[in-house]
């Protein structure tokens, strides 16, 4: 797919660059896109705006007419929420260095504190792939060990 293509895409829908991205790379065509669109599962959606928080800069991105927003503070569990349904919660996910999908809500739970806080003294605001990959990182740094969520087959 190529970036005229999601352009074209998101100008059609109304919808974020990133958020088409994410539509487009998990439909197997353009009915099955326009289906998503229209008519997500829980899962797609989780799984759509996950990834593009998780490799977006933006606090906001648009699916139609649907405004989602990310929460402020990195201090907190990330999630999407779309605006239209307040109860609607989606983790955001990044790609560890193994390529497995972490949800960042969760590893920022088992984070140690101190790091994070420094982190997030230093380079907040920032996307949530980029303060991920930042505290893996400082935890081996610090640590002498791969963050947990960042091995091969994450256990935690």
């Amino acid at each position: 797919m190529t970036k005229q293509q999601i352009r074209d895409f998101c100008d059609r829908y109304e919808t974020s660059n990133e958020i088409g991205a994410e539509i487009l790379n998990l439909a197997r065509d353009d009915d099955d896109a326009a289906r998503i669109w229209a008519e997500p599962t829980q899962e797609e959606c989780r799984v759509i705006i996950g990834r593009a928080f998780g490799k977006s800069d933006k606090e906001t991105l648009f699916w139609g007419g649907s405004r989602l927003t990310l929460r402020d503070s990195i201090r907190d569990p990330l999630w999407a929420s779309a605006s239209d349904d307040p109860d609607a919660h989606y983790a955001v996910l990044v790609l560890n260095e193994y390529g497995r999908e972490i949800e960042v809500g969760a590893a920022i739970n088992i984070m140690d504190d101190d790091i994070r806080e420094e982190l997030h003294s230093e380079i907040a605001p920032c996307s949530p792939v980029n303060f991920f990959r930042a505290y893996c990182v400082k935890h081996r740094e610090r640590h002498g060990e791969d963050f947990e969520p960042n091995k091969m087959n994450p256990v935690w």
